[in-house]
């Protein structure tokens, strides 16, 4: 059993469904895991007490959550010397996943860290929650990849089923508490 700590960054809510299922999965492999949004972290919290991390954030505009950044550069030392993942979550991914990828290159760039684990995931176009103006700009953007475009109903885009087989495979990488940590060392009588 490995403790995970998760912690994500949302903009209408996806990101945490995400979250929610990949904490569920892990579980249900034995790990521990504590999951927080990345701009509500208890300010104490050491990274380093975990034996992997997950990143997950969702992408609006092209960008990740800016509090998100920010977490990860200041903690960028410390997830390049774990085992640790970065989920992006964005609506390309589904219809355009080398857009997808290279927002998520981005961030890592602009972030310093080098994940052992990088997956992009599908998210949702939330119509119905965007403003005006981001509504038109989505179906636009929609539209083009072929994508839904009734802006009257949101559209859940992830595939929950590829989502579970890569959080099983970071199951399987998590250290084992026992074998991650030094052992006691003594004599041998």
């Amino acid at each position: 059993m490995s403790e995970i700590l998760i912690s994500y960054g949302t903009s209408y809510g996806h990101t945490e469904k995400v979250v929610r299922r990949m904490s569920q999965v892990l579980h249900n492999h034995g790990h521990s895991v504590s999951a927080y949004r990345a701009d509500l972290l208890p300010p104490d919290i050491c990274i380093g007490t975990y034996d992997a991390c997950i990143v997950a954030g969702s992408v609006i505009s092209g960008k990740h959550q800016r509090y998100l950044l920010d977490f990860v550069r200041q903690h960028a030392g410390e997830l390049n010397a774990t085992i640790s993942a970065f989920i992006s979550v964005s609506g390309s991914a589904r219809d355009a996943p080398g857009q997808a990828r290279r927002c998520a290159d981005s961030f890592l760039r602009d972030a310093g860290w080098r994940p052992t684990f990088i997956y992009c995931v599908a998210g949702a176009m939330a119509f119905t929650r965007y403003n005006w103006l981001l509504r038109l700009i989505m179906k636009l953007i929609s539209r083009s990849h072929g994508g839904p475009t009734d802006t009257s109903r949101d559209y859940d885009l992830t595939d929950w089923p590829a989502l579970d087989r890569f959080t099983a495979q970071l199951a399987e990488a998590a250290p084992a508490r026992a074998q991650h940590r030094s052992p006691d060392l003594r004599p041998v009588a």
